[in-house]
């Protein structure tokens, strides 16, 4: 790797390969963080409503609820909230 104290053509190499994985590694870490943590990972995380209507009184109300929400936040068109509201209001 070393001749004569200054780096061969193979040196480089292996070091611009490996600065290379490193920074795309960086980038999948903090894009991973960004989709867990941020305002779209929170507002779209099904575990979370199921936990909001499971401890609530009316699991149909806040059902209701959380289908208003998603509609309002641009998760569901207008035919699939009139659909998942419809299937609720059956039970």
């Amino acid at each position: 790797m070393m001749a004569h104290g200054a780096w061969s053509g193979t040196g480089w190499l292996l070091m611009g390969i490996g600065m290379l994985l490193f920074w795309t590694l960086v980038a999948i870490v903090v894009l991973w963080l960004a989709g867990v943590f941020g305002p779209a990972g929170r507002g779209r995380s099904s575990r979370s409503d199921r936990s909001i209507a499971s401890l609530a009184g009316s699991d149909v109300l806040d059902a209701q609820a959380i289908l208003d929400r998603r509609l309002a936040s641009g998760d569901l068109s207008e035919d699939e909230y009139r659909a998942r509201r419809d299937l609720l209001g059956s039970r």
